[in-house]
């Protein structure tokens, strides 16, 4: 089998609904046959892994691991990173809620840059870029505010579910990182920010289909 040149993690707990369709988009934005998807579900209790388990049935470039218990969304990334094969790695959540074109970009600069080790997504670039309920919008000004004041990092949206990385950083920040839940976005780029790795943010959009997971 070819080796992928770019693998795509997405974490999955409870999105039976959205799961196979975001893992189709992403197939189909990646015009190139060497991706592999690796679609780890934490712990769901929806049925979502029977999804997971048909999809990797019909196509071969899909992946699905399982945590037996809900872990985080922090240790399913990081247990897609570690089995990924790709010089490239990226995530985008499941939801659908951002187009993986998105990812693309990502992966894109990443792969052609000579400088670059880490895109992020940011979704307060684009004039109503992240279109979401009031209540989830507040909890994201009230967490960049704190993370601007407990870490001083440069970039405007650090939880932004669309990143890509060079493989080798994407195994050495999450293999170092052991934040199971939301905030292991920060730990990875604190430590990135700490040891001097180039991150460029990519201007994207996200927009609420449904219940948060």
């Amino acid at each position: 089998m070819t080796k992928p040149f770019v693998s795509i993690i997405i974490p999955c707990y409870n999105e039976r609904e959205y799961i196979r369709d975001t893992a189709m988009r992403v197939l189909d934005a990646f015009s190139e046959k060497e991706i592999e998807i690796v679609i780890v579900d934490d712990g769901s209790h929806d049925g979502s892994y029977d999804v997971l388990l048909e999809l990797q049935k019909e196509e071969p470039r899909v992946r699905a691991l399982k945590h037996e218990k809900n872990r985080g969304k922090g240790a399913a990334i990081r247990t897609g990173v570690a089995a990924a094969n790709g010089d490239t790695i990226g995530f985008i959540d499941g939801d659908g809620e951002v187009d993986p074109q998105y990812l693309v970009e990502a992966v894109t600069i990443v792969r052609e840059s000579d400088y670059v080790d880490i895109v992020i997504g940011n979704r307060y670039i684009i004039p109503n870029g992240y279109k979401t309920t009031s209540v989830r919008r507040l909890y994201s000004h009230v967490y960049r505010v704190m993370n601007w004041l407990l870490f001083s990092l440069p970039w405007k949206d650090t939880q932004a579910g669309l990143k890509a990385f060079r493989a080798a950083v994407a195994k050495t920040l999450f293999s170092a990182s052991d934040i199971q839940g939301y905030a292991f976005d920060i730990d990875i780029l604190a430590h990135a920010h700490l040891v001097g790795l180039r991150v460029e943010e990519l201007p994207i959009s996200q927009i609420l289909k449904g219940q948060s997971t």
